[in-house]
């Protein structure tokens, strides 16, 4: 496949791996070009909200 190796596996990668590409992913849709501005801030907002919850987990799981 064309993503083999690229995308995250959420078994074998880490909460942080999860969380940093979370934030990368927030950062990527706001320069959306295929998206109003107001779209693009939601999905942003999406991605964020999905790090805070991932960083919420882990802390709660030590």
């Amino acid at each position: 496949m064309r993503s083999e190796g690229r995308q995250i596996d959420f078994v074998r990668d880490s909460v942080e791996a999860q969380i940093r590409a979370c934030h990368i992913a927030a950062e990527r849709a706001r320069v959306n070009p295929f998206e109003t501005p107001d779209a693009c801030e939601r999905r942003a907002a999406h991605y964020l909200a999905e790090a805070a919850r991932l960083e919420q987990e882990a802390r709660g799981a030590c």
